[in-house]
């Protein structure tokens, strides 16, 4: 069952942006991250651009950075370790992306390491003949 709640984000790109990282600092951003990734909630100019790049597009520059990247660095991790029972491969690949983008090691590390250690990861390998493209949406 699917317990994601819509929300009415703008669809101007620009508009998009500044309503976006304002929600990186709330409390239901681990929610709205799940739905960015599915596609949920995304501007409609480019469908071509992928979840991921969205969102770390309305990351703000400078000073005003810090904030909504701690809060995303923060949900991120939240949804790694419960992403094989919440998320779909496609999900789990732009987390994964996202993830990386964000360039946050050290407060990613154990959220990282428990999923990728984790018997969801070996799961999603079942899926594949090669356990190292089971999450590319690409590949499935």
């Amino acid at each position: 069952m699917d317990t994601m709640k819509a929300v009415k984000a703008p669809e101007d790109w620009l508009e998009w942006k500044v309503w976006a990282a304002a929600r990186m600092t709330q409390p239901d951003l681990p929610d709205l991250l799940r739905r960015w990734l599915a596609g949920h909630d995304l501007p409609l100019d480019d469908s071509t651009v992928e979840p991921q790049d969205w969102i770390l597009q309305a990351l703000p520059l400078g000073f005003a950075r810090e904030r909504p990247l701690a809060g995303l660095t923060s949900a991120a991790a939240n949804l790694l370790e419960n992403a094989g029972a919440l998320m779909s491969p496609k999900e789990i690949y732009g987390l994964l992306q996202l993830a990386a983008g964000l360039a946050q090691p050290v407060p990613l590390a154990c959220a990282l390491n428990e999923f990728l250690n984790s018997t969801s990861l070996r799961k999603l390998g079942k899926r594949s003949a090669n356990p190292m493209v089971a999450g590319r949406p690409d590949m499935n």
